[in-house]
């Protein structure tokens, strides 16, 4: 199974992050929320399903036309 796959089906099973909107685009993961526990949750979803990875998270602000935050989480190879 790929990583994104993987991550993607334990971002599902996760009970408090069903309904959540992601997707990924150039190895980043994007989260529609503005809900920080759910943030926390799919980071350590990554970290867990990664091995010597460092996940990175950036919070793009809600706009007039899109009204949430919305999350990108990068994923860094450690060395």
């Amino acid at each position: 199974m790929g990583l994104e796959s993987k991550i993607n089906w334990a971002i599902k099973e996760e009970e408090e992050l069903q309904g959540l909107e992601w997707h990924w685009s150039n190895g980043t993961l994007f989260a529609d929320t503005n809900d920080i526990e759910q943030v926390g949750k799919i980071k350590e979803i990554i970290e867990e399903n990664t091995m010597n990875t460092e996940v990175e998270v950036n919070c793009l602000k809600a706009t007039t036309t899109e009204p949430w935050d919305q999350y990108a989480f990068d994923l860094k190879l450690i060395a």
